[in-house]
């Protein structure tokens, strides 16, 4: 994972099932940003984080 991933924590804390992007990484250590809770950057492991990945389902042909 990289800074910029959209993520969902799965850690056992308030912030479990929320959805966030990656804004700092510290070793094997994430800070998330929520829209829920804008206010502070939430410390999680990369082994609790699960990446979302967006496909589009048109393929454009240039």
């Amino acid at each position: 994972m990289k800074v910029g991933d959209f993520v969902k924590v799965n850690d056992a804390s308030d912030w479990c099932g929320l959805y966030g992007i990656i804004d700092k990484m510290y070793g094997d250590t994430a800070f998330v940003f929520c829209v829920k809770r804008p206010g502070k950057l939430h410390p999680v492991a990369l082994k609790q984080l699960l990446k979302i990945s967006f496909k589009s389902k048109y393929k454009r042909e240039l």
